[in-house]
């Protein structure tokens, strides 16, 4: 069972997430209730974009219920918007205790560093996790008004890659303050991974010799399969990769958290 520190840790997330849920579905919702402006347009212009950018961002297929949201939201505005979520609440959730000089508080009960680090980083998860149900439902209740033709199991799983790479890259912002206790740092370091990995991604798809390396950006997992399931497919390998990945990022810097002289 998780501690007192998992349960407080939501409470303290709580006032932060009803303005990114506020936002999230003003977002979905503006989208959503677009599409039946955009799908009867004439959209022979984006015949003008590489054939590459047209695949990469679902150009091709804008017209469908599906092609309309990746181009739009699963490869554009939620990644970015489920990044800084992870980055934000992965920075903040140790470096907070430090600089508000509570760690020694938590530290002087029975409760281990081990332990700590395990509900502040479910206590992100759990974040991101119910950032990634609001999109399901905002986006599940809406496209139905708007008569996109999308499925659950479609909208799950966009839902999910996005959740998937929030999780990474707050992973990696929870690992450096776990190392440093710094948050500006964790931000830092976190954003320009994030960053470069957008970057080598969109290079990956337009320069034919960087192609087989497209694998080692966590994108090309989350949103370079569509980053949708279709009724047919199951889940991407590349989903499991980036669970994966956020897990050993922040198990590999406990041992360091469990010597490191913390600031009190």
């Amino acid at each position: 069972m998780f501690s007192n520190v998992y349960t407080k840790t939501l409470r303290d997330l709580r006032k932060g997430f009803i303005g990114w849920t506020i936002g999230t579905v003003a977002l979905v919702g503006f989208v959503v209730l677009s599409w039946p402006f955009i799908r009867d347009m004439d959209m022979s212009f984006l015949d003008q974009y590489p054939a590459e950018m047209r695949e990469l961002f679902s150009f091709d297929a804008i017209n469908t219920g599906p092609g309309y949201l990746n181009s739009q939201l699963f490869t554009s505005m939620l990644p970015i918007m489920f990044i800084v979520y992870g980055i934000g609440a992965g920075a903040r959730l140790l470096a907070r205790e430090e600089e508000t000089r509570t760690m020694d508080v938590l530290l002087s009960t029975p409760l281990s560093r081990s332990r700590l680090m395990l509900d502040k980083a479910a206590a992100a998860a759990t974040g991101l996790v119910a950032l990634g149900v609001v999109v399901f439902a905002s986006i599940w209740a809406m496209a139905g008004v708007a008569d996109m033709g999308v499925s659950a199991r479609y909208t799950a799983g966009a839902s999910l890659a996005m959740v998937l790479l929030g999780l990474l890259y707050g992973a990696i912002a929870f690992a450096v303050t776990a190392l440093t206790g710094k948050r500006s740092m964790a931000i830092a370091v976190a954003a320009s991974l994030a960053v470069a990995g957008y970057v080598f991604y969109l290079m990956a798809a337009l320069v034919d010799g960087l192609e087989s390396w497209k694998w080692i950006t966590p994108f090309h997992h989350a949103i370079g399969v569509g980053p949708a399931i279709d009724g047919s497919a199951g889940i991407p390998l590349g989903y499991s990769w980036l669970a994966i990945a956020a897990v050993v990022v922040v198990a590999a810097v406990r041992p360091v958290f469990r010597r490191r002289d913390i600031g009190l």
